[in-house]
């Protein structure tokens, strides 16, 4: 009689399909009832002692009564492997499931250790199980992936260079540039940053030219903020695979962080005329412009993207959005209306339609699209907008109606439709029930800093100065120590009167001589006393912060800045300005001083480029009201109103950029 070869693969499943109640027919169940009978011998004994009593369910206790070396036989310990694994008894599953991966080539087998092994951080256990299972498999790229994980959980680094390196220099199969990336990802999710970062700065080192590796590095250095030297590292991956996506995207994503939009803009440009048909990337570059305010841009290679992909549904929706936020309506409707059909993007197309409605006043058409939207990433919007709506057709009860069963139907929407409610509410000059609103949200979310604030700057506005300071004095027992300051930072720009400041920094005082090197306090009083014109301290702040900290980023932008709105000392404003901006080159409030100092001085092109960066980088209303300023005096008044038109779509309630635009046409 032929001997049956042992198949735990047909086991294990078999045995999975009983653990999940699948039907199976007659002659499995008889052989599964088979195997249980076994088992059930196995572990009482009667297998090798007929004497032993038969055990009951409740009896039978897998580890550590029975020991992996009880059992020799492949079936008997996968199966008590198996019940172990199904009792959630993991210790004892990933002894037996080891001891069986010695001998068995299952991928099943093997699968269950490492994630065992994982789950118990096991990592010798890992390293071992992975190189059983590369020797059996070489091109196994989980094993090769688990490898490398115990390496760098172990701080075997030294290993996982070896290991890493020798994978690229295999030639069957490529590790490609794509795997490359996706491997360091999961890396940095489940192994030690430091040690992952350490063994690519080490395979770097010796494989300079590998692009590959160029990538990697590139990426570590990225999330070290070492800018410079990851721009190094990808312009050699870009040389070498210019056609790969995940470099073009790093790539991207450098410029991006380092504040080179020009530049940014000429690699997509370039890029575009390449690869015109790559529609992952195509879509990349739009999103970015997009994310980047650069709409007029976006629009025309929208466009351009559109021609060369007509039946791309996603590619016509990135138009249609270019189109609507660069002003081009006309161009926007008929893209928006064929997308309603589309199952994927209707929610959006509906969303952008009322709003465009909205916007042109036509409420009632507006909110028969913004009805449609049921779901999706403008759904509260899509609510808000329909408030606004009637709130425009003097139905302001209706409006708050609508935001209240809001609430009642979305509970997770609570805190966006009260601060919304509130908003509508301080539109229509009643502050008393909008102050109330913003009551009832805090008390839902007392650490909504975004939502204090706009209770704060109501009731400046409607109440008095000195009750904000009464109100912030009252908190500072309510609130961890950390949550008060942020508070108060927050709240900075709310006082600009000498009286109630005086107050505030009677609070600042009391809690600096608790802390006197906290540096966020100080840094909080200082841009407080800025707004209530008290230099004298701004600057004794931001000395004594600087003295300690010569190369906190913060402290320098804002004094430079300080400096410049005085105009005062605007060479060691410069100063200030530019050395903060070699340490955070692509931060768009350090962008925007820099930008203002040269407005100050009177170099109107070399402004007018830095503040284009930094509203780009942040869609600011405030920086969108300094390049605007700039392009009006550049005799760009056209620009200036559509810059503004534009900016007033990303921030709805700016009151600067509703007066600027309210004296530009009236002028």
């Amino acid at each position: 009689m032929q001997q049956q070869k042992f198949e735990p693969n047909l086991i294990m499943e078999a045995q999975n399909k009983v653990a999940s109640g699948v039907n199976m027919k007659r002659t499995h169940c008889k052989k599964l009832f088979a195997l249980f009978v076994f088992t059930s011998l196995l572990i009482s004994g009667c297998a090798t002692r007929s004497t032993a009593p038969a055990a009951s369910d409740e009896q039978i206790e897998v580890a550590p009564s029975l020991a992996p070396h009880k059992v020799e036989h492949p079936i008997g310990q996968l199966i008590l492997a198996n019940l172990a694994y199904y009792r959630d008894d993991k210790a004892s599953a990933l002894d037996y499931y080891y001891r069986l991966s010695q001998s068995s080539e299952s991928p099943l087998i093997h699968a269950r250790v490492l994630s065992l092994a994982n789950q118990l951080s096991d990592y010798e256990k890992i390293k071992e199980s992975s190189y059983y299972w590369i020797q059996q498999h070489p091109s196994n790229h989980t094993a090769f992936r688990s490898a490398l994980h115990a390496h760098l959980a172990l701080n075997e680094l030294d290993e996982a260079a070896n290991l890493w390196l020798e994978r690229y220099q295999q030639s069957e199969p490529p590790l490609s540039a794509n795997t490359s990336f996706q491997l360091l990802v999961y890396l940095q999710k489940n192994a030690p940053v430091l040690a992952l970062h350490q063994v690519v700065e080490m395979m770097a080192t010796r494989l300079p030219q590998e692009p590959r590796i160029q990538l990697l590095h590139a990426a570590v250095l990225y999330d070290e903020d070492k800018l410079t030297q990851a721009q190094t590292a990808i312009e050699k991956a870009y040389l070498a695979i210019p056609d790969n996506d995940t470099i073009i995207k790093l790539k991207a994503w450098i410029h991006h962080k380092q504040g080179q939009l020009k530049a940014l803009d000429e690699f997509f440009v370039s890029v575009h005329q390449r690869l015109p048909h790559h529609i992952d990337l195509m879509s990349f570059m739009l999103n970015m412009w997009i994310d980047l305010h650069t709409y007029e841009l976006a629009f025309g290679y929208a466009r351009l993207a559109v021609n060369n992909n007509p039946e791309v549904a996603g590619l016509d929706y990135l138009f249609a959005k270019a189109a609507f936020y660069s002003g081009h309506t006309t161009d926007a409707l008929p893209v928006f209306k064929e997308l309603t059909q589309h199952k994927r993007l209707s929610n959006d197309a509906n969303y952008f339609l009322g709003k465009i409605l909205q916007e042109q006043h036509q409420c009632e058409n507006a909110t028969r699209y913004l009805n449609n939207v049921d779901s999706g990433q403008y759904h509260w919007q899509a609510i808000y907008a329909k408030a606004l709506c009637l709130s425009e057709q003097n139905n302001l009860e209706g409006a708050i109606s609508l935001l209240e069963k809001h609430r009642r139907d979305f509970p997770a929407a609570r805190l966006y439709s009260l601060s919304k409610q509130a908003e509508l509410l301080v539109a229509h000059h009643q502050p008393a029930r909008a102050l109330q609103t913003m009551r009832d949200g805090l008390d839902y979310s007392e650490n909504d800093l975004p939502l204090w604030v706009l209770y704060f700057e109501t009731m400046a506005a409607y109440d008095t100065q000195q009750q904000v300071v009464s109100s912030l004095t009252a908190l500072k027992n309510k609130f961890a120590p950390e949550a008060y300051y942020s508070l108060l930072n927050y709240c900075s720009h709310v006082i600009t009167q000498p009286g109630p400041f005086a107050s505030l920094a009677t609070i600042y005082d009391s809690l600096i001589a608790r802390e006197p090197n906290n540096l966020e306090l100080r840094y909080s009083k200082a841009l407080a006393a800025e707004f209530a014109g008290e230099h004298a301290i701004v600057d004794q702040e931001f000395q004594y912060i600087l003295d300690l900290v010569p190369n906190h980023s913060s402290a320098l932008n804002a004094y430079g800045y300080s400096l410049v709105e005085r105009r005062q000392r605007l060479e060691e404003a410069r100063d200030y300005i530019h050395k903060a901006l070699e340490i955070k080159p692509g931060d768009p409030a350090i962008v925007d001083s820099k930008g203002w100092l040269h407005y100050r001085l009177g170099e109107l092109e070399l402004a007018n480029d830095y503040l284009e960066t930094a509203y780009r980088l942040s869609g600011d209303g405030e920086i969108a009201l300094h390049w605007g300023e700039v392009l009006w005096k550049l005799g760009h008044k056209e620009d200036a109103q559509q810059l503004w038109e534009q900016a007033l779509k990303i921030n709805p309630n700016h009151p600067g950029l509703r007066n600027a635009l309210r004296q530009l046409k009236s002028s």
